[in-house]
């Protein structure tokens, strides 16, 4: 079963599909690591292969989310895979290091070697070696940085194995503090703290070793300590960092290939070096605190860093241009592969927090956007597993710009590229003829859009929590610009089409609306009043939409409030309504509703317009009209059944016929609407509050609960009783007469089958009847004679709020919640019935439930 479950995380996580399944890994990431760890432990073979892979897809995942670890999560994660790590098989030895160096990219390897160090004294011995090689890698890929803490002692710590008994723990060890000594040299000892005689030894001779090898290579121990130094900072004159940092940029504009390499390797130590502790960035940031040099370094980093990013920027392109072309012809070159790399790791660690990117220029960042962006749809990249990896990383780097950039260039330099797909990048793809190159450019701009979207979505999503800091002036004139690009004509096109792009533009500027209000309109004094794409009233068409948002939402609010009220009354009564019994009968979904409706609901609204408002013109923003029509609708539908359940809880219904009745309609609108009763009252009854929410949701159980019971009642009965149709305005009406009523949803419930059959042989008497009658002779007033109410037919789209459950019962089985079948009559009057056109289609439907009542 837990071999079954880590498969199943597993793929779900590496098939995601959009960004909820990040949000639920995120959400739940700690009672994941828990779960893994307990898995470990088991020492399963076939759980061990399944967990490690589920957990290699989480931290791609989050890898890609940009996401950081925190200590409590690595700290319920990281002990027991060092545990478990001493496999005796090679290849899950080889996986539990994977996973260990993955957590180094979510979370500080400074931290994880404490970790990694605590393993050396497992009584394990796999463990300890395997431990030990761990620790040589961070060594050689991270530097003095891992071991140079005031609280570390890795280094003693190794030493002291160099005398162990066991010949792989002392070759491991003496391993790692070999790479140590090519960083160090003869300073490695003053790291070692105390050792005997015997430790001294052996260590002195492994040393003599590398130096022997070093030798033969031309290298002197200690080669390596400028590789991880910060050349920037080991100047004590400010002019002289000046000096180096200018040699540095002009090598990034025109020096050669390995030379700008170089030069990026050196800026990511620096980087690195700056942001290691926060406290040290935010101190040479305020000019107090740290060293003098690393203050220097900080502010000529700042000071320049704009034209730092634009030379970045364009040696970005061009690595990934050359990547890209070597890719076409066989597997990535290293050179390449290491200049992209370099290229990202520098940029990232600029971008690693607000305090370098908050210099940047608008066009700065809008060209480093757009180059990344045209990285991240090349199809090239992502056929090779370098290319992926690289991949994975522009990702990230995407994520922090967004992030930690100035949020009004972002928006400006996205909504920008949402406009068209750049010229270059369809030029790259335009490789074919004809037809094929047409679909080829449409599938690309599809693409490109999608991308440019997602990052809106991104950066949309944070505007409660950065619009304070924002110049919402700044934004609103890029959101007018955009329609000022498209024209009145591409903007009806696009919306009829139901653009993506310009809906994501619409949903800008109602979240803006919503966060705001009406004072959203005193950050329009920037926008001419009558541009060149303008609404009816000749004013700027982003204008009319802002008016349309705004009474939206007041409309919503009252709404709300008016909900609330009515929610706080059902409230108050739901106590003294879950004291009664009622009896356990199956209620005819929509009879509640009918009673609703009977009760002044269409009054209030059921999403029932004038006939001139559905005809009126269409204009850029109707298409957000009729959108939010239909959202009214289902709120003034749900609106109508709450409160006839408020009117109900508060009468003191005893027997629960009723209330069970308005219970049924709940169920009708999840099955019309398609989700759960609860989502859609977080949707469009946000504010209810929590407790009354709970209280609807036992409800509904507890009437599914009843109704199978009834169901399977009545099935070893062998009764076979057919479920009645439900009576809304404007619906396909049930079978209901006086004793029909009385005996299929009576308040006692004791329907019998001599009642049953009399009212069928009357059916089938006035069956015969109708059906010898011709197709256009008013079937409405046939069918009301046979007390069956007919369909309405208008030509008006069907109201929202209506619900039509026809049900028609199989084997003796009851219909239950799940099984109503939804239909959506015209707009009119409550409970009126219209003849015309179609009245052939209502005799048929009428026949087809005649035929189903028949065979009871």
């Amino acid at each position: 079963m837990q071999i079954l479950a880590a498969d199943a995380l597993r793929n779900w996580i590496a098939g995601r599909e959009d960004d909820s399944v990040a949000e639920a890994c995120i959400a739940g990431l700690d009672l994941l690591l828990r779960w893994a760890v307990v898995r470990l432990a088991e020492g399963n073979t076939q759980t061990l292969v399944g967990v490690t892979g589920m957990l290699k897809a989480l931290f791609d995942l989050l890898a890609e989310q940009g996401y950081r670890l925190s200590d409590a999560e690595v700290k319920a994660y990281m002990p027991g895979l060092v545990e478990k790590c001493g496999q005796p098989t090679p290849q899950m030895k080889a996986e539990c290091r994977d996973l260990m160096r993955r957590v180094t990219a979510l979370y500080p390897a400074t931290k994880c070697i404490s970790y990694i160090q605590e393993g050396l004294n497992s009584k394990n011995n796999r463990t300890r070696v395997t431990c030990a090689e761990e620790i040589s890698y961070l060594v050689d890929r991270e530097g003095p940085r891992v071991y140079s803490g005031a609280k570390c002692d890795v280094l003693p710590a190794l030493a002291k194995l160099v005398a162990e008994p066991g010949k792989e723990i002392r070759a491991a060890a003496l391993e790692a503090l070999g790479v140590v000594y090519t960083i160090e040299g003869d300073a490695i000892m003053k790291r070692l703290g105390n050792l005997n005689g015997q430790q001294q030894g052996i260590l002195g001779d492994r040393l003599k070793t590398v130096d022997r090898d070093l030798a033969k290579k031309g290298l002197a121990a200690g080669y390596r300590r400028a590789e991880f130094d910060a050349p920037l900072q080991s100047f004590a004159n400010p002019a002289e960092q000046r000096a180096e940092f200018e040699k540095c940029l002009r090598v990034l504009c025109m020096g050669q290939i390995d030379d700008v390499i170089e030069v990026m390797k050196l800026l990511c130590y620096e980087l690195m070096d700056l942001q290691r502790s926060h406290a040290a960035v935010a101190a040479g940031a305020a000019g107090a605190g740290g060293s003098a040099q690393a203050q220097a370094v900080w502010g000529l980093l700042q000071e320049r860093s704009d034209e730092l990013v634009q030379l970045l920027t364009a040696q970005t392109q061009q690595v990934f241009v050359a990547a890209s072309a070597s890719m076409r012809l066989g597997p990535l070159p290293p050179a390449s592969c290491r200049a992209c790399k370099y290229a990202l790791n520098t940029l990232m660690n600029i971008f690693g927090s607000n305090a370098l990117p908050s210099g940047l220029s608008q066009a700065t960042l809008a060209g480093l956007v757009r180059v990344l962006l045209m990285r991240l749809v090349d199809d090239h990249l992502g056929r090779q597993p370098e290319g992926e990896a690289l991949l994975k990383a522009l990702n990230v780097l995407m994520l922090k710009i967004l992030e930690n950039s100035n949020r009004n260039f972002t928006f400006s330099a996205l909504l920008a590229l949402l406009l068209d797909v750049p010229p270059e990048l369809a030029a790259a793809a335009g490789g074919g003829s004809g037809d094929g190159q047409q679909q080829q450019q449409s599938a690309l701009a599809m693409r490109w859009a999608d991308l440019v979207v997602k990052c809106l979505i991104k950066s949309t999503k944070a505007l409660p929590q950065v619009i304070q800091t924002m110049d919402l002036r700044a934004l609103l004139l890029s959101l007018h610009g955009f329609f000022e690009a498209l024209g009145v004509e591409e903007i009806r096109r696009r919306s009829n089409a139901d653009d993506k792009p310009l809906r994501m533009v619409k949903t800008i500027l109602h979240e803006l609306c919503k966060l705001k209000g009406t004072e959203i309109y005193k950050y329009t004094t920037d926008i001419p009043q009558h541009g060149s794409v303008s609404g009816a009233d000749g004013k700027s068409v982003i204008f009319p939409y802002i008016d349309l948002n705004i009474q939206t939402l007041q409309g919503n609010a009252s709404m709300r409030a008016s909900m609330q009220q009515t929610a706080g009354a059902a409230a108050a009564a739901a106590a003294a309504a879950n004291g009664s019994s009622g009896s356990s009968n199956p209620v005819t979904p929509g009879r509640g509703l009918l009673a609703a409706a009977a009760g002044g609901a269409a009054a209030a609204g059921n999403g029932v317009r004038p006939a001139a408002a559905a005809a009126a013109p269409k204009t850029p923003g109707s298409a957000m009209r009729r959108q939010q029509q239909q959202h009214d609708g289902i709120m003034n539908q749900m609106a109508a059944v709450f409160g006839r359940l408020s009117a109900l809880m508060t009468a003191g219904n005893k027997d629960g016929s009723e209330k069970r009745a308005v219970m049924a309609d709940i169920n009708a609108m999840s099955v019309q609407h398609g989700m759960p009763i609860d989502e859609l009252m977080e949707q469009y009854l946000p504010d209810t509050s929590p407790n009354f929410k709970a209280w609807i949701m036992a409800e509904v159980r507890r009437f599914d609960a009843e109704q199978q019971q009834h169901g399977q009642q009545q099935q070893q009965q062998g009764y076979a009783a057919g479920s009645a149709a439900a009576e809304a305005p404007g619906s396909l009406a049930g079978v209901y007469s006086s004793s029909g009523a009385a005996a299929a949803a009576g308040p006692a419930g004791n329907a019998t089958m001599e009642a049953l059959k009399a009212r069928m042989s009357q059916l089938q008497s006035e069956k015969t009847r109708i059906l010898t009658a011709s197709p256009t002779k008013q079937p409405a007033a046939a069918a009301a004679a046979a007390g069956i109410a007919a369909a309405p037919i208008a030509a008006a789209p069907a109201p929202p709020a209506v619900i039509a459950a026809v049900g028609a019962g199989v084997g003796g089985s009851v219909m239950g919640p799940g099984s109503i079948a939804s239909a959506a009559a015209g707009e009119g009057p409550a409970g009126g019935i219209s003849s015309g056109g179609g009245s052939g289609r209502n005799l048929q439907d009428l026949r087809s439930r005649m035929k189903g009542l028949a065979g009871l």
